[in-house]
């Protein structure tokens, strides 16, 4: 708890904010809160994230939407889930911009009817899962795009470090579990 409070500190200061009433200077905080995690995981999480370059996702996901109107085995008309993408780095993700480009882009090409976000919200809380469970695994998924009778699952996935991330979409049939569409880009 003191080293999310230490973060929080170190955040405001660097910054800039000045609503947050210090006793000691910056310099004086910082080097103690230097010493104090050094070498320490939450330094590295800290800088990767103060360091982070802009991406653009739409550069990275718009190729792999495109290569879904190539699939011989994906039906036209069917109902798709999209899954909140799942964020296996270390980083900070927007994980919520990077889904709604993937759903702007699939609704775009008018090869799947999408479940509306408000459908399903409602589904979500109907089966008692919170709205900050991210549906992270491939059978929470498609057991929730059973019981909202769609046809294929859409999960995607960010996996990687700092210096080496990958993005990847998986298309999966909801009634037998198959992955039988899969692309992946590399996140520069």
């Amino acid at each position: 708890m003191i080293r999310f409070f230490q973060l929080i500190i170190i955040i405001l200061i660097l910054t800039g904010c000045t609503s947050v009433k210090i006793k000691k200077t910056p310099i004086s905080i910082m080097n103690k809160i230097d010493k104090t995690l050094e070498n320490m995981e939450d330094i590295k999480i800290l800088r990767g994230f103060l360091k982070e370059k802009k991406i653009n996702w739409l550069k990275i996901i718009m190729p792999l939407t495109n290569e879904l109107e190539k699939v011989a085995k994906i039906k036209f008309g069917k109902v798709l889930l999209i899954n909140p993408i799942k964020n296996n780095t270390d980083l900070s993700i927007p994980s919520l911009q990077i889904t709604n480009i993937i759903v702007n882009l699939i609704d775009h090409q008018n090869i799947f009817k999408l479940i509306p976000e408000y459908i399903l919200i409602n589904a979500r809380k109907i089966l008692g899962l919170s709205e900050e469970d991210n549906l992270i695994t491939r059978s929470k998924a498609i057991g929730l795009a059973r019981y909202l009778q769609a046809d294929y699952v859409l999960y995607s996935v960010i996996s990687g470090n700092q210096n080496n991330k990958n993005f990847e979409i998986q298309i999966m049939d909801v009634h037998t579990g198959e992955i039988f569409w899969s692309g992946s880009n590399r996140i520069e």
